[in-house]
C-alpha cells in the first residue's frame, strides 16, 4: 500500500433543494471553504490539547521505552508530530468548497494511529464529540449568517 497521509475529512454533498427559497438556502452550502478554514484552525487547537493531555486513551509507555526516551511525554520525542498537527511543518490542509482534509504527512503517525504488533494504538487524530459538535456549529453559524445577509 502506498504511503497515505494521516488525517480526517469532512465532505458535504447531496444538499440540492428543489423549491425556490430552499434552493436559495442550499446555495449557501455550496461553498463551505470559509467555515472549513475556521474548523481547520480549531482542529489544530484540539490536536495541541490532545498531545498536552497525552490522550485520552493513550496507553502508558512501556518501561523499556521510558529508559531510552528523550522526549517529555507520550508521542513526543522531537515534537515534529505534535507540531505538524498544530499547523507546523508536515501539516496537511486541503480546503475546497465542499471538503476539508486536515492531518499530517509525518510517516510514523499512521503507526501510532493504528498500532502495530509491538506498539499499542495511540490515536493521534480522534476528535471528541465536543470538537465535532463545535465544528458543526461553525458550519451552522456560517449558513445562518449567509441566510440573514440574503434577507431570510
Amino acid at each position: 500500500m502506498p504511503d497515505q497521509p494521516l488525517g480526517f475529512e469532512i465532505e458535504v454533498d447531496g444538499l440540492s433543494m428543489y423549491t425556490g427559497a430552499l434552493q436559495r438556502l442550499a446555495e449557501f452550502a455550496q461553498d463551505l471553504s470559509e467555515p472549513f478554514r475556521e474548523i481547520s484552525k480549531d482542529f489544530q487547537r484540539v490536536e495541541g490539547e490532545r498531545f498536552n493531555r497525552q490522550g485520552p486513551g493513550w496507553a502508558p509507555l512501556a518501561p523499556a521505552t521510558l529508559l531510552r526516551k528523550r522526549g517529555p511525554s507520550i508521542l513526543v520525542e522531537t515534537g515534529a508530530l505534535k507540531e505538524s498537527l498544530m499547523g507546523g511543518a508536515g501539516f496537511i490542509e486541503v480546503i475546497t468548497d465542499s471538503q476539508l482534509i486536515a492531518g499530517t504527512d509525518i510517516p510514523y503517525a499512521r503507526y501510532h494511529q493504528r498500532g502495530t504488533r509491538r506498539m499499542p494504538v495511540r490515536e493521534v487524530i480522534k476528535p471528541d464529540a465536543t470538537a465535532t459538535t463545535g465544528w458543526l456549529k461553525i458550519i451552522q453559524r456560517h449558513l445562518v449568517e449567509r441566510a440573514r445577509e440574503a434577507g431570510f
